[in-house]
């Protein structure tokens, strides 16, 4: 890092010390958004369920 950013950075930056209460709630998009990722829970814990060897995931790969 250069010492001009590193000044700046030093100068300008505050610690914030407080709790959460700042932050924002949910909006319902995000939440439409998180709705539809919730099947994918259980391989988010578990790594990767299952992977189709036999058929690669291309441009080309499906039918015309």
């Amino acid at each position: 890092m250069s010492i001009k950013v590193r000044d700046f950075i030093v100068r300008n930056v505050t610690p914030y010390a407080g709790d959460e209460k700042f932050l924002a709630g949910s909006t319902p998009r995000t939440k439409a958004v998180w709705a539809k990722l919730q099947p994918f829970a259980e391989e988010r814990k578990k790594g990767v369920l299952a992977v189709d060897a036999k058929h690669p995931s291309t441009l080309l790969a499906h039918q015309a």
